[in-house]
């Protein structure tokens, strides 16, 4: 089958999130299928792709990205103008443009199935000639409702109303386009299934074997981490969080504790450097764009996700408990993760998240236990089991396999 794939991203083994995911699914089905790669990303790890290697084909298109208001009275006009959500709205010449990259492929490549990754470049599916698939990672309308949750300035919590009403038209106008829907949580995909009226898949992210093997280093017995695209909105809200309310506590009870921040940057000059800037300021430790993530979550004596922003299914998760890391999280970090309640700390207050961290460092023993139950959980995660589930979607989406 040929597969047109068209991403906003670079897939990578090194990518942070979402490029790793898209990744492992088109390493899991690269041998079965001739694909071609169309991304509106120009950054590449290490300054190569890793697609090659995988007899895979691809094309970058470089669209501008307006940049985001300034003060409130320019995102007061931008609201007016913005569909569906100020941060999409700054990069809607990209619609434009892969749509016209999909459509020359289309012409020499003929793809049996055209697959679009990301609901932001869902318009790019009116460009499909024939059958077409689309992977949500998360969505926008209840990234939107999660900011609310927290937002208590007038103004913008106004802004997130319009654009929340906004998310949800262009979501089922948009996502309706496509042959065949499938979303990484099952909490995002019931939504999606009551939005669009008819039935959404569930595809989960796959967790790469490395994150199986045996550590190569010791576990600490004083380290706390927070591993995750550190450019990422909900990742800045949750280490924000962490610095001003969680981590004083931890350190009131356990002055001996260390803070350790690590993830990729993503070439990003303005957030990283902000963020870096609050966890030094409380003594933690900050690395950015290491070449291996897996000794961060084999060295934490507790690995943190106090996530309340996003939507979709943490790979930050799932990939710390794949490497056996005791984990506290709140319950927007644990969604659509199958695992159970006495297999992770779960937490939703600032001062109870402290508390367990404490807990975890002081008797490290159960929490040891629950992290080697849960890595026992993530076996369902893994790239070969998640790729072939992912490759039967995609031939039915095609409609080459039947449906169930």
């Amino acid at each position: 089958m040929r597969i047109l794939w068209v991403t906003p991203q670079h897939p990578d083994p090194t990518a942070s999130g979402g490029g790793a995911h898209e990744y492992q699914l088109l390493r899991e089905i690269a041998a079965h299928h001739e694909i071609h790669v169309v991304t509106s990303a120009g950054y590449l790890y290490g300054g190569t792709s890793a697609l090659p290697d995988l007899g895979i084909t691809y094309e970058v298109v470089h669209s501008p990205t307006h940049p985001y208001p300034r003060n409130k009275f320019e995102v007061a006009w931008a609201m007016v103008r913005a569909r569906p959500t100020l941060v999409l709205w700054t990069m809607r010449e990209r619609w434009h443009d892969l749509s016209r990259a999909v459509e020359a492929a289309s012409a020499s490549f003929r793809p049996d199935l055209l697959h679009v990754s990301l609901g932001e470049l869902a318009p790019v599916l009116a460009a499909a000639q024939g059958r077409s698939s689309l992977l949500l990672f998360d969505s926008y309308t209840r990234h939107v409702e999660r900011r609310l949750e927290v937002e208590r300035l007038p103004r913008r919590r106004l802004q997130l109303l319009v654009e929340r009403r906004r998310a949800a038209a262009w979501e089922r106008h948009w996502y309706s386009k496509a042959s065949a829907v499938a979303s990484v949580s099952s909490v995002d995909a019931a939504r999606f299934t009551d939005l669009l009226q008819r039935p959404v898949s569930v595809i989960e992210n796959p967790i790469a074997e490395e994150f199986f093997t045996p550590p190569t280093v010791a576990r600490s017995r004083d380290t706390v981490a927070f591993v995750g695209s550190l450019a990422y909105p909900p990742n800045t809200d949750a280490i924000s969080w962490i610095v001003e309310e969680i981590w004083p506590a931890v350190l009131a009870r356990r002055p001996d504790a260390k803070l350790v921040v690590a993830g990729r940057g993503d070439d990003d000059a303005v957030t990283v450097p902000r963020v870096r800037q609050q966890v030094e300021a409380v003594g933690g430790a900050f690395a950015v764009d290491v070449p291996d993530i897996r000794p961060y979550y084999w060295q934490a004596a507790v690995v943190v996700a106090p996530v309340r922003l996003g939507a979709g299914l943490r790979n930050k998760v799932i990939h710390a408990m794949a490497c056996r890391a005791p984990v506290v999280a709140t319950p927007a970090a644990l969604e659509g993760i199958e695992v159970s309640a006495d297999d992770v700390a779960v937490r939703t207050d600032g001062a109870d998240f402290a508390n367990a961290v404490v807990e975890a460092l002081n008797d490290p023993e159960p929490a040891r236990q629950r992290a080697e139950r849960a890595a026992v959980a993530m076996q369902r995660y893994r790239s070969d089991a998640i790729g072939t589930r992912f490759d039967s979607w995609l031939r039915e989406a095609a409609g080459t396999l039947p449906s169930p």
